[in-house]
């Protein structure tokens, strides 16, 4: 279905503007797809116990990257990041953890670099870089 919208938006739009734009979000799902299945499986034969959300795909034009949003968590904790999928980088992560004695643990991550102010402005930001 998605080719007969390329296929139409080609046509209605020339070489340039919306169509390219449908185009670059075309691929990036596509490959995030892809990524995204790599991920899934790493994550579940590490840790089997994790539950894995569905992802959010997104081609970024400003940063032009093709951004991957995802989620997952098991009773003991989880991750939220956003990975720029073309790169195969973290551009944004949030963790936690609970400790035995109860307490938990948090920890962020911005452009592959330790920020553990990223963990409460999470959502926040990857809201922004996913509709940007």
């Amino acid at each position: 279905m998605a080719g007969l919208i390329l296929t139409l938006g080609s046509n209605a739009c020339g070489p340039t503007g919306k169509a390219d734009s449908i185009q670059l979000s075309a691929d990036c799902m596509s490959a995030g797809m892809k990524s995204f299945d790599h991920l899934k499986e790493d994550v579940q034969e590490h840790s089997p116990g994790l539950t894995v959300a569905e992802p959010k795909y997104h081609f970024n034009p400003r940063l032009h990257a093709c951004l991957m949003q995802v989620e997952y968590w098991s009773p003991l904790g989880g991750v939220k990041a956003v990975i720029n999928v073309y790169e195969n980088k973290t551009i944004l992560g949030a963790t936690d953890s609970r400790g035995a004695n109860g307490t938990t643990d948090v920890a962020g991550e911005r452009n592959g670099q330790p920020d553990k102010r990223v963990y409460v402005s999470f959502d926040s930001e990857a809201e922004k870089l996913m509709s940007e």
